[in-house]
């Protein structure tokens, strides 16, 4: 058990574990193609990026029970896409964007 408490001022990035296939692919083409000065993390998925983190505990709770009863997603990374201050690449999942919905609604 974590002795931290919720910080209300810090929000909670959530991403979507890349199986190390897709991130063997993917991580290098970060490296190569994202601008270095912004480039600290490595390849990722971002699902969302300003979840409360004073809701922490209970994130936790709802993805664990999520991850529990979710098998693994079928993603296709199509093409490249150009975001003027870098790039990113295309999903293609119908099962993931019906999860991210199911948790934007929750």
């Amino acid at each position: 058990m974590s002795s931290r408490s919720p910080n209300i001022s810090n929000p909670l990035v959530l991403t979507l574990k890349l199986d190390s296939i897709a991130f063997e692919i993917l991580n290098p083409l970060r490296q190569q193609h994202f601008p270095p000065k912004r480039n600290f993390l490595p390849a990722h998925v971002t699902l969302f990026h300003a979840l409360p983190g004073d809701r922490e505990p209970a994130i936790r709770e709802t993805l664990q029970t999520l991850c529990d009863r979710t098998s693994v997603l079928p993603i296709r990374f199509p093409k490249v896409r150009s975001l003027g201050g870098g790039v990113a690449i295309e999903i293609e999942s119908p099962g993931l964007i019906q999860l991210q919905h199911h948790l934007a609604q929750g």
